[in-house]
């Protein structure tokens, strides 16, 4: 096991009375300063309090006191020690893909939600600007969201999982951060998706087969010549498309907002003589409900365990 004092020290305080050393070979070594770290997070506080052993001795800026963090991940306490202490990690900023969730779960652990709010908000929003599509690492950002506890953040990233996503939530449990976001959360994500994807193969049909209010009893039956248009659209050789491959909610807005007017070869029946049933204005609308349909998840509705996730969030005090 390599020794604490053969590790190179990052002096993020460098007149700091305490030496974090991080890791179990270590891995870093960390100069801070105990006044930051006591007064933004109650675990250090408690920690270096008068009842735990690394509070018993204080240490000075000639010698500091050594603190060992075997449990936790180096860079991870690097970024956040030196966001507490004001200073932004450039590496941080370029790749906060692979960063921010180890830093949310050290944020977490030390309860330093409060202090770094503003830090967490930037990074999260910093990211999607540059990420405004694509699943890359959507998974990891929406559980640095639950952890760094984000709530427009996490309803944002939730919604994107249901729109851009094709494979199925449970494999986000297989994944090292699978254990976040609760399977409730996860089970509600897929129920959303699910429910998208019928209502688009239902319901667009349908848009071309209005009611006729002359009869109670008239027929009013799909048109072939709507479905195949609609599957021309789509890309496929017959209505409904399959969603169990590799087309995505988001795609499928797309194509419905592109599709324009949609014609049927026959009247809707003999009362209503018309066969130009989905107008370009019909398209738009029914793509914006689809998305509506996916709104993300209430973070407080989440994490309060309550049953029904999939419905609008209307109690008082949540976003």
């Amino acid at each position: 096991m390599a020794d604490a004092n053969d590790v190179a020290t990052e002096h993020i305080a460098p007149q700091g009375d305490i030496m974090l050393i991080v890791g179990k070979k270590p891995e870093a070594r960390l100069r801070v300063s105990s006044a930051v770290l006591i007064a933004n997070s109650p675990v250090f506080a408690a920690m270096l309090g008068p009842n735990f052993q690394e509070g018993l001795i204080a240490g000075t800026t000639e010698t500091p006191k050594e603190v060992a963090l075997p449990d936790d991940e180096a860079t991870a306490m690097s970024d956040m020690c030196n966001l507490l202490h004001l200073k932004t990690p450039s590496a941080l900023c370029a790749k906060p893909a692979s960063r921010i969730l180890p830093l949310a779960i050290a944020n977490d652990k030390y309860g330093c939600h409060d202090a770094l709010i503003l830090q967490s908000d930037a990074l999260l929003s910093g990211w999607l600007r540059r990420n405004p599509q694509g699943t890359s690492n959507l998974s990891h950002m929406a559980a640095a969201a639950y952890l760094l506890n984000h709530k427009s953040m996490f309803k944002i990233l939730t919604s994107r999982l249901i729109l851009e996503t094709d494979t199925s939530f449970s494999s986000v449990l297989k994944e090292g951060h699978g254990h976040i976001i609760p399977v409730a959360a996860l089970l509600a994500l897929e129920e959303k998706r699910t429910a998208a994807q019928c209502y688009i193969c239902v319901q667009l049909p349908i848009m071309g087969t209005r009611p006729c209010n002359q009869h109670l009893t008239c027929q009013n039956d799909y048109d072939h010549a709507l479905m195949d248009g609609l599957a021309l659209v789509f890309g496929t050789r017959r209505w409904p498309p399959n969603f169990s491959g590799s087309l995505k909610v988001c795609d499928a807005v797309t194509k419905i907002r592109r599709m324009g007017g949609m014609s049927r070869e026959f009247p809707t029946c003999a009362h209503t003589k018309r066969t130009t049933m989905i107008t370009g204005g019909d398209s738009m609308d029914f793509a914006a409900s689809v998305e509506k349909m996916c709104a993300g998840l209430c973070l407080r509705c989440v994490k309060e365990g309550l049953p029904d996730l999939t419905t609008k969030c209307s109690l008082a005090g949540h976003p």
